[in-house]
């Protein structure tokens, strides 16, 4: 398990992919290699892929935060791909919904640092499923913690379709945009 972490992180997702299967076939119920290979797959954007690990860590630990989180940005991935190609993508919005859901009642317990995050990915969601009102919602959500989020902003922009910011000409936007992009 440690060889498919460190083999991840210096780039090589092959040996890194060998590894969890590994430590899978050891124990199917080891839920750090089934959340490892789903986040493994999500990097190499196999959202699809990635469901059936994030769903089985979930089967073994219902409250991690992290697969909650992941579960949800991989179907949120999904819907956007399927929006792309324009085929229908509201089962893959609804899934993402619920598990940014479920992760926003955990993160607040246990990691509000990622509210912001959940809260815009929630609100994405929504603003694809045409509930614009409830995408607007995040986005004040967002605001209220950090008045300054280019994250907020945009979704705020997306819901309303007024301009709030300048763009990144602008250097209190700039400035702003560095600091979302240091907390991830």
């Amino acid at each position: 398990m440690n060889k498919g972490v460190a083999s991840g992180d210096i780039g090589d997702l092959s040996t890194a992919e060998q590894c969890y299967d590994k430590a899978l076939s050891l124990d199917p119920n080891y839920s750090d290699a089934c959340y490892n290979k789903a986040e493994l797959f999500l990097k190499q954007e196999r959202f699809e892929d990635s469901i059936p690990y994030y769903d089985r860590s979930l089967e073994i630990n219902p409250n991690d935060f992290s697969a909650l989180y992941g579960r949800g940005t991989a179907y949120l991935n999904i819907a956007m791909r399927k929006r792309d190609k324009q085929e229908s993508n509201e089962s893959d919005l609804q899934e993402a919904l619920t598990s940014f859901d479920k992760a926003l009642n955990t993160a607040i317990k246990l990691n509000p640092q990622q509210e912001i995050n959940l809260y815009n990915n929630r609100g994405v969601a929504l603003y694809m499923l045409g509930r614009e009102e409830e995408a607007l919602e995040c986005s004040d959500h967002i605001l209220a913690i950090n008045p300054q989020s280019t994250r907020g902003l945009y979704l705020k922009n997306m819901c309303t379709g007024k301009p709030l910011f300048k763009g990144i000409n602008d250097p209190e936007f700039f400035k702003g945009w560095l600091e979302d992009i240091a907390e991830k």
